[in-house]
């Protein structure tokens, strides 16, 4: 079974999201059985396939953040952000195609971090304000359990320190677990529709976001709680291919953005977000980016 998650979760922590922090590659060699399990040299930028792509509508342009990870025969990362930068009217140009899993770049990076295995801080960056798409990027994110990777392997598997054997997705992701996200899934008739939506060039779920629906907040590391009531923006899943859009062309995104900032004014940018959707609450950790950036993206969508 697919490990889908929580539509919510996939939204609020995956759509708009840079990767800071991801676990050590490893993997079994399929071709010399006898050097067995092994860290990767990914000999370039390998591809990091999230489990849901989310694309989220700027005006007519699709944004879709796309993560590749660059690890030495230690372990040792840079952890690259990219946009996919598609056309609203052209739905094959919102995702980074993962029939094939490929690591092609079509676009300059957007956020970089260095990620090595000793000394890391978790949530360090550099964005780079030229690159088209940056101001889109809403969160950086902290993953603890890898997902799936596609690149080279120039390592001989005779690392000395092996890490420990991966043979799939993982078993959670942005707070949601397996069950969890299979219990969401058997309550989306209640919350959406299903249907053809052409527009999204999608077949799956479509619904409304309102605050009775889904409950995003965030805590400061004292536990105060803000909540941020998204209204009126949509949302298409499309549950067979695993990818969602989050359109903004509607609802009130411009007033959530202007409240973020007010909070990281407020509270700095360290952050735990919640998000609850049909009886399931996901937490985790993020990082925000200063409260010029979320104006910035504000002042685009009015």
């Amino acid at each position: 079974m697919k490990n889908y998650l929580a539509l919510a979760a996939v939204v609020a922590i995956n759509a708009a999201c840079a990767l800071t922090n991801y676990p050590v590659i490893t993997d079994r060699d399929q071709v010399r059985q006898a050097n067995g399990t092994h860290i990767v040299n990914t000999t370039g930028r390998a591809f990091v396939m999230q489990k849901i792509q989310v694309a989220s509508f700027v005006g007519d342009t699709s944004f879709n953040t796309v993560w590749f990870t660059n690890q030495d025969q230690r372990g040792n990362q840079v952890l690259w952000t990219h946009e996919n930068i598609g056309r609203v009217a052209d739905p094959d140009t919102y995702f980074h195609g993962t029939t094939y899993l490929n690591d092609n770049r079509n676009t300059c990076w957007n956020v970089r971090a260095s990620n090595p295995v000793v000394g890391d801080t978790p949530f360090d960056f550099e964005i780079n304000e030229n690159c088209p798409g940056s101001e889109t990027i809403l969160l950086l994110v902290s993953k603890s359990a890898r997902t799936r990777e596609a690149g080279g392997d120039g390592n001989n598997g005779n690392d000395d320190n092996p890490g420990s054997d991966f043979g799939g997705r993982g078993q959670s992701m942005a707070g949601v677990t397996l069950q969890q996200a299979v219990s969401v899934l058997g309550q989306l008739d209640s919350h959406a529709t299903y249907g053809s939506y052409p527009q999204y060039g999608m077949n799956g779920y479509k619904m409304t976001v309102t605050p009775t629906n889904v409950d995003v907040t965030l805590a400061t590391s004292g536990g105060a709680v803000t909540d941020f009531n998204l209204d009126g923006m949509t949302i298409a899943y499309d549950v067979l291919n695993e990818r969602a859009v989050f359109d903004t062309r509607s609802g009130n995104s411009p007033v959530i953005l202007r409240q973020l900032a007010d909070w990281v004014d407020a509270n700095g940018r360290t952050a735990t977000i919640s998000v609850t959707f049909a009886g399931t609450k996901a937490t985790n950790p993020v990082s925000l980016f200063s409260a010029a950036h979320y104006r910035k993206l504000a002042d685009r969508l009015d």
